[in-house]
């Protein structure tokens, strides 16, 4: 399956970076690429990880990454779309 990140994804993960930046510059470049890259790997086969606490459709699928749950939503055509990542639940 291809992956696809929306704009909002990127848009919170650069608030997360820069979050992590501000103690640890390295360590943020480090996170962003291992999540990226793990994102790429694992969510080839996205129906191996848990239904989405946050929508009723089993569709949406939640992968967790040292601790921040990213929300994909699956498609019939053979992609999967990366929707956004959250610390927790109260973030929204």
């Amino acid at each position: 399956m291809s992956i696809k990140f929306t704009e909002e994804f990127y848009f919170l993960l650069n608030e997360i970076v820069d979050f992590i930046a501000t103690d640890k510059p390295l360590a943020a470049r480090k996170f962003k690429k291992n999540l990226i890259t793990s994102i790429k790997k694992d969510l080839k086969s996205p129906y191996n990880y848990k239904k989405s606490i946050y929508f009723d459709d089993i569709i949406y699928r939640d992968y967790v990454f040292k601790g921040y749950t990213i929300t994909c939503k699956v498609h019939e055509d053979g992609y999967v779309i990366i929707l956004g990542i959250i610390k927790n639940k109260n973030t929204y």
